[in-house]
């Protein structure tokens, strides 16, 4: 396993995934902390904002919501906020994504796979 090619004992994996289990709480609370502090600083209405995207996306005039950028687009953002606004941040947002950090994590496991048995590609 994981454990024994890190040299890592049973004893210290149970403690490193008991810390993980305390600090995903206190990082989550104080992302939440962070993100209200910037909001109040800022006077970023994100709230409302992604309430607007809500509305959006459940008034779409497509099914997939990536299809119609071209009706979607706020002139007021920069060129490169634009499609991030179109997508709304809905749930076929996030799949998309999804989809990539996937690929990209099962490249990183192959990749390291054929490192760890030192595989030559010029050999076929």
């Amino acid at each position: 396993g994981m454990g024994q090619s890190w040299n890592i004992t049973r004893y210290d994996m149970q403690y490193f995934f008991a810390f993980w289990c305390v600090i995903v709480v206190f990082v989550v609370c104080c992302d939440l902390s962070m993100f209200n502090m910037q909001q109040m600083r800022h006077l970023w209405p994100i709230y409302n904002y992604l309430r607007l995207c809500r509305h959006r996306f459940l008034t779409r005039v497509m099914h997939w919501k990536m299809a119609q950028f071209e009706y979607d687009i706020d002139e007021s953002l920069d060129g490169w906020l634009r499609e991030l606004d179109a997508a709304c941040f809905c749930s076929q947002y996030h799949f998309v994504n999804s989809i990539t950090a996937f690929g990209v994590i099962f490249m990183y496991l192959g990749l390291s796979i054929i490192i760890a048995n030192q595989y030559t590609f010029v050999s076929d």
